[in-house]
């Protein structure tokens, strides 16, 4: 049985959706060997995990659930989602894991500017959506690789000292370092794919930089498109005070929605939508 306090901070474990339990490790070695299937505890991978929040002075059992994800350093076991076999109620998840109260959201100012003062909208959007390190980032002496940028991708990189996140995650910008040529060294790429399946890229210039270059996508050894998102499926963005919701659909009657928060509260309007869901962390 895994007991967990009651609260909403992805800092620490605990409840993180009505879907899913996230534990924050380090975690002891039985524990570990448990969440990732140790021969060891072979005959105990078929056991259900019980999850249970503390209220107070008594444990609220919440139901079974079984290991989605384990991240490890070294061994370790650092990080582990499991999901439970049985979603909760929006009445008991409001329980163990009680609503914060909305911050203020990122507004949309930038909006104003996309399609006039760029670097404007990018400064705007970066500092209100990521949150800061804190320190001042002074303008550096520009570098061979840098002058070699265009002014846009250059402002991001500087914003990114202050604001790494905004760099992205799971599909990125690569750090300023790690600009490559591509394996035919007529394009400069700048962004990847998590797995490596894609990429995105500029041309290569002999007369520097363009003000407002072309974003090329391409996928392992396909001709690139002229298209900075997925060629195939028309996609369109819809926005609001601390969310961006993306659209997409191959055929005009099913949709694919996603939708990214600054703040969980933003994603409150969104819970009882009468959807298919693969995963709300609302």
């Amino acid at each position: 049985m895994i007991i967990v306090e009651a609260g909403d901070s992805p800092a620490r474990s605990g409840v993180w959706s009505a879907e899913a339990v996230r534990l924050v490790g380090p975690a002891p070695a039985p524990v570990a060997e448990r969440m990732m299937g140790s021969p060891h505890t072979a005959d105990e991978g078929s056991l259900p995990i019980h999850i249970a929040v503390r209220l107070g002075g008594e444990a609220l059992y919440l139901g079974t659930a079984k290991v989605s994800r384990a991240g490890t350093a070294d061994g370790v076991l650092t990080d582990c989602e499991l999901r439970f076999e049985a979603p909760l109620r929006r009445q008991l998840l409001n329980r163990v894991r009680p609503p914060l109260p909305a911050l203020d959201l990122p507004g949309l100012e930038w909006l104003s500017n996309v399609n006039g003062d760029r670097a404007a909208a990018l400064e705007q959007f970066i500092t209100g959506w990521y949150p800061g390190t804190g320190t001042d980032a002074t303008e550096p002496p520009a570098t061979s690789s840098s002058s070699c940028l265009p002014a846009g991708l250059r402002q991001l990189y500087q914003l990114a000292k202050q604001w790494p996140g905004a760099l992205g995650a799971q599909n990125g910008i690569l750090p300023e370092l790690d600009l490559h040529a591509d394996h035919l060294g007529e394009m400069l790429v700048f962004g990847v794919e998590n797995q490596g399946g894609f990429f995105w890229s500029l041309l290569w210039t002999l007369d520097g930089p363009e003000a407002d270059p072309t974003v090329w996508f391409r996928e392992f050894d396909e001709e690139p498109t002229l298209r900075p998102f997925w060629p195939w499926v028309p996609t369109r963005f819809y926005v609001a005070p601390g969310l961006v919701v993306h659209v997409s659909s191959e055929d005009g009657e099913a949709f694919d929605v996603r939708a990214g928060a600054s703040h969980r509260s933003a994603l409150a309007p969104l819970a009882d939508l009468p959807v298919d869901r693969i995963r709300f962390d609302g």
